[in-house]
């Protein structure tokens, strides 16, 4: 058993050893790698030694680089120096020469001060005067004359003066010519306008508004009342030689052309507000006929009572004729009381008819007023709570609505009381005639009984 695994290691030895010699007679392919890789090696230290030159090189273009740049930098730094003391020295000779313009110029600094300062605030004089509307353009030179810094010539000063003095001149003339004008409806022409000083300015429309910020006469939106519009357009016209004057140069006017009128006022009330209206058409055309009714009943009354044979149409001959109709000796004085009685009965309801209406609507009419004023502070509440009261024009229709049904009501109901007072004298002054004529009857029929 232990001799076969030794034959068979022999026998392997055996084996290799005459490979080997099989090889080392044949050209190795180990020895071609090897030469290759000794080549390649040869190549790369050739391409090292080459990549080393040239980074050489460079380092010492670098370094003539960095010498160059460092000797512009010194270059740079020296001008610098230079540079900062010729600022300097610049500086204190500026100082020096200020300090000379100013010992020369003496007084004139403030008075050239006083010519910005003049033509900066003339700028805004010019610019919102109407007289801009027919001399354009005037205020670009207080302008540039209030922003210059340099010394105004004797020729900006002379002009200076010769506007100042322009504005005065034109401020005192009544003047007409040719200006662009926009009319309410945005559209612009060219038309006649009649400048009065630098108050207001007229068109065959009415009055004009000028807007500094287009330098344009634009139509007022609503002209002013006819008692101020009238004059001024027949001073235009050439009719009249009386024109109303605005010294506010606008604002005046425009404050009366927003001042509501009658018809404004009635309709800021509202519904209640023509409720109150009517009830007062109705009072005072009720109180109007019953006011003529009772009058002629009050002339013809005293007319009867000046002939009582004749009997009329009238209370007083209807209670004569009652009173003739039992003027017999079988009635009694009694019967006779109780039929004049009956007739003053009819007759007082015909006195004192429709003074009880009016006497109501005296009464409804400042409670209604109430009810507007309640209406509209409903309204003012409502428009607070929804948009605040950062906007006093939001409330301004609510709180109307509540003064202007408070003043109708009232308006409404002292007439009416006043009337209802004055008509009910008249009605009892009548009643009054009919008892004592009736009394006088009784008593006269009284005393023939008893003869």
């Amino acid at each position: 058993m232990k001799l076969l695994p030794s034959l068979t290691c022999l026998a392997l030895m055996a084996a290799s050893h005459s490979a080997i010699l099989a090889q080392s007679s044949a050209p190795s392919e180990l020895d071609a790698l090897l030469e290759r890789v000794q080549q390649n090696k040869i190549l790369e230290s050739q391409e090292n030694e080459a990549r080393i030159d040239r980074f050489n090189q460079n380092l010492q273009e670098q370094a003539r680089l960095l010498e160059e740049a460092e000797a512009d930098l010194a270059a740079a730094k020296e001008l610098s120096i230079q540079l900062k003391n010729n600022y300097d020295q610049n500086e204190l000779h500026l100082a020096d020469l200020e300090t000379q313009r100013e010992n020369e110029m003496g007084d004139l600094g403030e008075i050239f001060g006083n010519v910005r300062q003049l033509a900066g605030q003339f700028k805004n004089i010019v610019r919102s005067s109407l007289t801009s509307s027919q001399f354009p353009g005037r205020d670009q030179f207080f302008a540039q004359l209030g922003e210059s810094k340099a010394l105004p010539t004797i020729e900006e000063l002379n002009k200076l003066w010769y506007e100042i003095l322009k504005e005065t001149v034109e401020s005192g003339k009544v003047t007409r010519y040719q200006a662009k004008v926009v009319n309410t409806d945005g559209i612009e022409s060219t038309q006649e306008v009649v400048r009065i000083g630098t108050f207001n300015a007229l068109n065959k429309s009415g009055f004009l508004d000028y807007v500094p910020e287009t330098g344009q006469l634009a139509e007022l939106a609503e002209q002013p009342k006819a008692r101020y519009t009238t004059p001024s357009l027949a001073f235009v016209a050439g009719n009249s030689q009386s024109v109303v004057i605005d010294p506010s140069q606008g604002a005046l006017l425009q404050a009366f052309a927003n001042t509501p009128d009658t018809s404004d006022r009635i309709n800021q009330g509202g519904e209640v507000g023509l409720v109150i209206i009517c009830l007062l058409a109705i009072g005072l055309v009720i109180s109007g006929v019953r006011w003529v009714s009772l009058t002629i009943v009050q002339a013809k009354m005293k007319k009867q009572l000046k002939d009582l044979s004749k009997p009329g149409s009238n209370p007083v001959g209807r209670i004569i004729k009652v009173f003739q109709s039992f003027d017999r000796p079988d009635v009694s004085v009694e019967t006779l009381e109780l039929k004049i009685d009956e007739a003053i009965l009819k007759e007082t309801p015909q006195l004192e008819g429709g003074l009880s209406t009016i006497k109501i609507l005296a009464a409804i009419a400042p409670l209604l007023g109430l009810l507007g004023t309640v209406v509209g502070m409903i309204a003012t509440f409502q428009s607070i709570t929804l948009f605040g009261t950062g906007d006093p024009k939001l409330m301004a229709g609510g709180i109307s609505q509540a003064l202007v049904t408070t003043v109708l009501g009232l308006i409404a109901a002292i007439p009416l009381v006043l009337i209802h007072s004055f008509l009910q004298g008249i009605s009892n002054r009548c009643i009054a005639i009919i008892e004592e004529q009736s009394a006088g009857l009784i008593a006269s029929f009284s005393e023939k009984s008893a003869k």
